[in-house]
């Protein structure tokens, strides 16, 4: 049933985790990647996980940090993101 899984992504410290789950919550697959040394890596990561993993309607992104909005940036991200 590709592209109707829901899949979340985990990006911490020293790698990125993906998850893909049915509609009914059954995990289907998992994966995990090292975490890349540039933001455009772990964008590029990110986008593979979802797309490897049959990402449908449903996909979310969990980055541990702070978001400042009067800056519009994203604050204490994983080491290597802008902030």
């Amino acid at each position: 049933m590709a592209g109707r899984n829901a899949v979340g992504i985990d990006v911490g410290g020293s790698s990125i985790k993906a998850v893909s789950l049915t509609p009914a919550g059954t995990v289907v697959e998992q994966r995990q990647v090292e975490l890349p040394a540039t933001e455009s890596g772990i964008l590029a990561a990110i986008a593979a996980l979802a797309d490897g993993l049959g990402a449908g309607p449903s996909l979310g992104v969990c980055v541990a940090g702070v978001v400042d909005e009067e800056a519009g940036v994203f604050r204490g991200a994983a080491r290597h993101c802008a902030g």
